[in-house]
C-alpha cells in the first residue's frame, strides 16, 4: 500500500482507518495459519511420515528432468 493510499484513508477518518485495520487483521491471521501449516509440512520427514517417497523413487523422479 502507498502512502498516499494510507493518508487517503486517514482523511476519511476513523472509520475507514478501523477497517483497513480489521481488513489487514484478517489477511495476517490467514498468513499465519497457512505458515504454520506450510511449517508442520516441513517437519515431516521419512522416520515420522507414512507419505514420505522411498529414497530410490525419489531418484527416479528427478532422473526424469
Amino acid at each position: 500500500m502507498e502512502r498516499e493510499e494510507i493518508l487517503t484513508i486517514y482523511k476519511a477518518g476513523p472509520e475507514a482507518v478501523i477497517n483497513l485495520i480489521e481488513h489487514q487483521d484478517a489477511i495476517i491471521a490467514k498468513l499465519e495459519k497457512r505458515v504454520k501449516s506450510l511449517e508442520e509440512r516441513l517437519k515431516k520427514n521419512c522416520h515420522n511420515s507414512s507419505k514420505c517417497l522411498p529414497r530410490n523413487n525419489i531418484t527416479k523422479l528427478t532422473s526424469f528432468k
